[in-house]
């Protein structure tokens, strides 16, 4: 009979230091801070590039993805702007000379960032003398970042390789003659309005065997390229990585007549 009672006792205390800890945990204990994530940096996108096809760090990449868009692109997502996604994913998947063939508003501040950021060459060139001006007079004052005005689209960029060329220049005629003329002078080409008849993309498309169109807002994008299947399967992967965080976006004015 004592036994039994010490026993019954000692079930009791137990119960009570049970219940007196759930209590303070639920009441008093102060929560775990938030993860601090690390500052992206230039190594960050050489992370993504290096670990893009290892599935156990699936989780860590989109998480650092998910920075870099905060950090350089301008949302509400725009029909000028549509590109930006599918811009800036070309952009960290390569490390090399970067080709803007019209400025923008969304496209060339993002791309200036990004050549201050990751250190790399930038070539914004327009036909618009006082756009180009304007750009360029809002930009801070960098070597990596030339701007030039163009009377002859065929006299720019023969003297690189580029790692991305973004093609969204006027005139409208113009730019499948520098899609070809940049076929095998770059990694991928980013060219905007993808889904417009206008630009006559289809005469050119034959040309590239490995494509990707960004749809999530018109605009549309393609990203071509007529060697790197893979770098335009990880382009994909960044940007369809983004579609499920319904990104806020600016639907069209009026829409581009499509084929």
């Amino acid at each position: 009979m004592p036994l039994l009672s010490t026993w019954g006792m000692f079930r009791w205390s137990l119960f009570i230091t049970v219940l007196i800890m759930i209590t303070w945990i639920y009441f008093y204990h102060d929560p775990a801070p938030p993860m601090v994530l690390p500052e992206i940096s230039k190594n960050t996108f050489e992370f993504i590039r290096q670990n893009i096809n290892k599935s156990h760090q699936a989780t860590q990449i989109e998480t650092l993805w998910r920075q870099i868009v905060t950090k350089f692109v301008s949302l509400p997502l725009h029909p000028g702007g549509s590109h930006s996604i599918p811009l800036l994913a070309s952009i960290v998947l390569t490390n090399g000379s970067i080709l803007e063939l019209g400025c923008g508003r969304s496209s060339t501040p993002m791309l200036h960032n990004l050549t201050l950021f990751t250190r790399r060459y930038l070539l914004s060139v327009d036909s618009h003398k006082a756009w180009l001006s304007n750009m360029s007079s809002s930009m801070s004052n960098s070597p990596l970042h030339k701007f030039q005005h163009v009377t002859d689209w065929s006299t720019i960029g023969n003297d690189h390789r580029w790692s991305v060329v973004l093609v969204d220049n006027a005139p409208e005629q113009r730019r499948m003659h520098d899609i070809v003329k940049y076929a095998y002078r770059s990694q991928v080409l980013v060219i905007h309005d993808s889904e417009a008849a206008g630009y006559q993309y289809d005469k050119v498309a034959p040309f590239f065997p490995y494509k990707y169109q960004y749809q999530y807002i018109e605009a549309y994008t393609d990203v071509w390229s007529t060697t790197e299947t893979s770098l335009i399967d990880h382009i994909r992967y960044l940007s369809e990585l983004t579609i499920p965080w319904q990104l806020p976006r600016r639907a069209p004015k009026n829409k581009l007549p499509t084929q």
